[in-house]
Formats: structure tokens, sequence, C-alpha cells
């Protein structure tokens, strides 16, 4: 529920997963969008990170989300015709389609380095470029790409063909290639300026724009060969990403602060199309004259159909950061709130959700309904808001405290019963109760020297509250006394959840550098389970016993199926932080996080994302594989200590699991195992690689 800590710990090779999490808001989806494409003036293509593709084909009227394959961010996409469309992104991706977008391959294009932009002249040939001077051509269709040298190191970002022989790129410090044989050879020109080149787009064959850095716009009347600076007073100092003309004098630009601007002159006067907000605009194309679209940030569309006078993009009702979530499984009521004051509310079962009148700019850290009328909600600034009538109305309470991070109401405790936890004005662990329904809230005697992030209570009277420096306290007197059961280090905890299959007695504690702490004795023992991630862990949930979730930072969803003995990643479908999780019952589940990201679950959390990784391990390798009735596990250099090696079905379940110390192989018999996909899990003290197995 707060700090941003990225740490990224595995490098992506390929997967095969099932979309188990969709998309409730933002919609069509809220991952940050790259670039976009029409065919014609039905048929268009949006890619971006986290592997998004989305597809329209009735001119933007609704999308549809495709499954790409891969996690890496895409970058750029072009068609050769409705059914063949190709796209590229980071560590060398290069996807294509034959069949409208259905089956996406992944191509070999013999490179690790990103790609930033994408163009086929013909069925058979085409270019991608991106870092260090990259540039990479087909003549076969993709199947495969050839290095073809450029004459520069500099970083190339876009790629533009008007002919079969004629072609430009342009890149970094002013790079400007050309070519008049096809590709066989480029020209690498005198730069005219040092900035940034981010985008070429020629109307014509002579006449061509060029867009960077510091409001930086170039202009070609013969085909590249020789380029003026045109400057405009309105677009100086900012920097243009893309750029798209409709005809040899208009066209448009967009920029980083979501502004388009619009020439009908040829680039000598420049007006303001559209003012988005406040994200940067990171690809312009119109299907016709008047029709046009531009994407950014946070999966924003926009479009025009008045050649740019006005512009509409889909609604949504936030997207401010998500961080708590409260649902009422006997009306498909549930809230979620947020950054800047955001609270929103569902009453279809997660199916649409409004955002409620806003009351408040401080930023509000939990939610908490008691029944489907009465719930509080605790934020920033000491905020404490109460509403007895569903979410119409809201009553406002400010104590004088730095914030509060968490606010719980006791199971049979009453509707008037509540605590809140967080941090008074020098930062120590604050803890609030409320017997009367929030009129008065009373501050407890909390042994804790630190700010505290969470709090549960098992039953009326047992109750947890956990945060930094290793904190966690208990209660078993309703609140009036707290003691230390947990303590010490530098880790802190954003979650704190004790599963009611199970009584007051087992809980668990997640938080920072990926840490998972269980008891089973009521807090007096905690031991440390392995979470595989370095990543920070905010939201815990257990659906009974032995089902569990947490997720956290980077799109990071975890699952066990054991009681936390394994936790394996499942698929995601976002790498926006993630702050809460929520299940109304065992299918239905909700997850709620940055940039208004509400995604939803009716299959229990879904399969496990068979995902092969490489990590900070000695790569290991399994043979034979697609495999009969054993298999062997070998690994490339000496690894010492003990090393766990797991078989997962697609839902998490642990099936075999052998334990070795300071072996460098073993056979696994996997003959009482049914033909079909599965993940095996290595882990040794160094961390954690996966790979799919397949049985035949």
């Amino acid at each position: 529920m707060k700090k941003i800590n990225i740490s990224i710990i595995f490098v992506f090779s390929c997967s095969f997963s099932f979309a188990q999490w969709t998309w409730q808001n933002p919609l069509p989806q809220g991952n940050n969008l790259k670039s976009i494409c029409f065919h014609d003036t039905s048929s268009g293509y949006a890619v971006g990170d986290y592997g998004t593709i989305i597809k329209t084909v009735d001119l933007g009227l609704t999308w549809s989300i495709l499954p790409s394959g891969t996690i890496n961010d895409l970058k750029s996409v072009c068609f050769i015709d409705s059914e063949t469309v190709y796209a590229v992104g980071n560590k060398g991706t290069i996807l294509k389609t034959n069949d409208g977008g259905t089956i996406w391959s992944l191509q070999e294009s013999g490179t690790n380095k990103d790609l930033f932009s994408v163009c086929f002249i013909n069925p058979s040939e085409g270019y991608a470029v991106g870092d260090n001077g990259t540039l990479l051509k087909t003549s076969d269709g993709g199947t495969s790409w050839i290095s073809v040298a450029t004459g520069t190191a500099n970083s190339l970002n876009s790629v533009f063909f008007t002919s079969n022989e004629n072609g430009c790129i342009v890149g970094n410090y002013g790079t400007i290639l050309i070519t008049d044989d096809g590709g066989t050879n480029w020209i690498v020109q005198n730069p005219i300026t040092s900035e940034t080149l981010n985008s070429v787009y020629f109307p014509d064959s002579d006449t061509g724009y060029v867009v960077g850095t510091n409001g930086t716009i170039l202009k070609s009347t013969n085909g590249g060969v020789d380029w003026t600076i045109l400057y405009s007073q309105v677009i100086l100092d900012r920097s243009l990403l893309s750029a798209y003309f409709t005809g040899t004098n208009i066209g448009y630009v967009a920029d980083e602060y979501s502004v388009i601007f619009k020439t009908s002159d040829g680039g000598i006067n420049w007006t303001v199309s559209s003012t988005g907000k406040g994200s940067a605009y990171t690809s312009l194309n119109f299907p016709d004259a008047n029709t046009g679209f531009a994407v950014y940030d946070y999966g924003r569309i926009y479009k025009t159909t008045d050649g740019g006078i006005t512009w509409t993009t889909q609604s949504s009702p936030t997207r401010k950061r998500l961080v708590s979530s409260s649902i009422i499984q006997a009306k498909n009521t549930g809230y979620t709130c947020g950054w800047q004051g955001t609270m929103l509310k569902t009453i279809d079962g997660g199916s649409s959700w409004v955002a409620l009148p806003k009351i408040t700019n401080n930023n509000l850290n939990s939610v908490c309904f008691v029944n489907a009328d009465t719930g509080y909600i605790v934020g920033s600034s000491g905020t404490i808001l109460k509403t007895t009538n569903g979410g119409a109305d809201w009553t406002i309470r400010t104590k004088p405290y730095t914030y509060l991070s968490s606010v719980f109401s006791a199971p049979q405790g009453g509707s008037n019963t509540a605590f809140a936890v967080g941090a008074d004005e020098m930062f120590n662990g604050l803890i609030l109760k409320t017997t009367d329904g929030g009129t008065e809230w009373l501050r407890m005697n909390s042994p804790a020297i630190a700010r505290l992030y969470t709090v549960s209570f098992a039953s009326a009277d047992t109750g947890y509250t956990a945060g930094c420096l290793g904190y966690i306290l208990k209660t078993t007197d309703a609140g009036t006394n707290w003691t230390v059961v947990h303590s010490g280090g530098d880790d802190w905890f954003n979650s704190i959840y004790f599963v009611p299959q199970l009584g007051t007695e087992t809980g668990y504690a997640v938080g920072s550098n990926g840490i998972i702490l269980k008891t089973t004795d009521g807090g007096i023992n905690w031991t440390s389970q392995t979470s595989g991630t370095s990543d920070e862990l905010e939201s815990v949930y257990f659906l009974n016993s032995n089902t569990g979730f947490i997720v956290g930072d980077n799109g990071l969803i975890l699952k066990t199926t054991d009681g936390g003995i394994n936790w394996v990643r499942i698929t995601s479908v976002t790498s926006h932080s993630l702050y809460s999780i929520f299940f109304t019952d065992e299918d239905t589940g909700f997850i709620f996080g940055n940039f208004g990201t509400i995604l939803k679950t009716t299959n229990g959390g879904g399969i496990v994302s068979i995902v092969e990784t490489n990590s900070i391990l000695p790569k290991f390798n399994i043979y034979p594989n697609p495999a009969g009735k054993s298999i062997t596990c070998s690994y490339n250099d000496n690894v010492s200590g003990r090393i766990i090696i797991g078989i997962y079905d697609l839902n998490g379940k642990q099936l075999k699991q052998k334990k070795l110390q300071n072996q460098n192989s073993i056979q696994i018999d996997i003959s009482n195992l049914a033909k079909g996909t599965y993940l095996v899990k290595i882990q040794t003290i160094e961390g954690i690689e996966t790979k799919k197995l397949v049985i035949q």
C-alpha cells in the first residue's frame, strides 16, 4: 500500500498459458500502448507493454484482447494484409500472425536487442530496427531475419519505406539513414541536429517528416536526401514521439505531454488539436482523412472523426492507484479505494464499476464494509470516512496523525466496532479502536516503535497488526492490549491474513523482498516460506486451508495449493503493481492495483503460467522432453547446498518433489503422471528456475 520497489529476477523466453484474469478496469485493458496501425477503415491493431495486443474490427468502437504468447513489451505493429500482421518489441521479440491475430508465432530474430519499429514493403520483405544500430531484414516473410550493417551504433527508432527500393530510418543523435536499393546499402546522412529522432513518415514518395526531442521537426521534399528544420514556437521544447500525415500538407504530431498538434500547410504552422491527461502519446494512425487514433499510457485510446477538431476516449471510472477492496458477497456489491480520494463501487459482481463522489483529495489506503450499508475507509493525514447507506453519503473525520494505512472490523464484533492502524506524528505504530460506530476513535497502547501497515482479526477478541522493522503484534482482548510476537530486521509487512477455516492459530504475513511468514500456533512461532521472488508482496488471501494467493509489485500473482509449502507464479496480464486481492467464493476473485487496475477471475485464479525462466542459477536441463516414463535433470555447473525439484500441474498442485544435496543430476520417475503439460521448478540457495515439461 505504499512504496514501489522494482526488481526483476526472471528473463522471459517462452510461455504457454491461459487467460485466467481479465480486465474489469480500465477497458479494454490498462497496459501502456506503444503503437497503433489500421489496415483499412475498420480493422486495426494496437500493441504495448507486457505483450499486449488488442484488435478492433469496427473502427475502434470495440476492442478485443489477443493472446500474444509473450510478456515482453511490444513497441511496433504493421500490416501486410487483413490476416498477416507483425509486431516487434523488447529482447528481439518478433511476432507474426497469419490468421488475423488468433495465433501469434515467435519469429527467430537472432538478437536480444530491443526492437522499436517494423515495416514491411511487400509480403516477403520487411525491416525491424532497434537498439545500438540494430537493423534486421527478412526476405521470406519473417521465417528468417538477417542483420544488416548500418554504419552506426546509435539506437534506431523508426523505419519507413515509400517503395520497394526507397526507405528511411531515424534514430538517436540526429541519425538519418536512407536507401534506394531495397535496403542492400544504407547511407548515413550528415546530421543536421543532435536531437533524438523518434518517428518518420512519408505521405508520398518525395515528402517526408521526422519528429524528435525539443520540438524537432524535419521535412524533406526529395525523398529524404535533404532535410530542413521546421521551427514552431507552439511546439518548442516538447519531445515529439509520433508523426502521421494524411496528405502532403495535412498532418499530426504527438508529444510527451499528451498534446496532439495539427498542420494544414506542410508544417509551417501548427495548432493544438487535442490535450490529453498528461501522459505521453506514443503513436498516431489515421485510417482515413477524418478518422484518427492516438494511443498512450495506461491503455488510453483517443479517437477523432472530424480531422482532429475533437477527440474522445473510452470511459473509465479511474486510472488512479487502487489499494484496497471490500466486497459484500450476498448482493454482488463491492468497493475499492485509492489515491487522491478515489472510491469505486460495483453492484453487479464487478462487471462494471462507477466512481463515487470525491469528498477528499487525500490518498485512501483501506476500505472495510461491515455489511451492505455500513463501511469505513481510512487514509493519509489521519482521514477516516464512514458510510451507512452503501456509499451514497460519507462522513469525514480527520485525526492528527501522519496516516492511517488499514481498517478492519472484527468478526462478531458488531457493526460499531472497528480498528485502524498506521503511524502517529512521530511515525510510531498507531492503533485506533471505535466501539460506537466511528464517533470516537480511542488510541490503544502499541509497543511498536515503527509504522503499522495492516490489521486483521481472526475473531472478535484475537487480532494481529504488522508493519515496519518486522513488527507483528497480537491482541487477545479485543484490542485493549497488544504484545509483540515478531520483530527485528529491516523487512516490513504489508498484509496479514488468518485463515477462517483454521481458527485463530494459522496465519500468514507478507511484505518486502518477497518475505512470507506463516504461523500455526497463534503467532508464537513464525516460519519463513519461499516466494521465489524479491518483489514486494502487497496482499495475501486464502480461499481455504490449502489454497491461497499473494499479489505484489510488477504484476506478481503467486498461488499455493498446499498451505504455502510451495508458491508458484500464475498467469498475470499486466506488469502494474498489484495491491489487493479478494475472493467472494472459491471461483470468483478480484485484484486491484496501480493505474486503476481491476482484474477478475471466475475459475479460482486460474492455471499456473508455464513460463520458462533463467535466473541467477546455473542453467539446468531436462531430458528427454517430451518425456515418457522418466526424466533426468542435470546442471551445467556445480551446485552446492540443498536442491529442491518440484513437478506441478497447471493448477499449481505439486505432484512430485525431490530434495538433493551437492548433486549435479538426478533421474525422476514420472510413469504415474498422465500425458500433458507440467511445470518443473528447481530451487537452490541462489534462486529459482522453471522449465516446461511435456509428457507424451
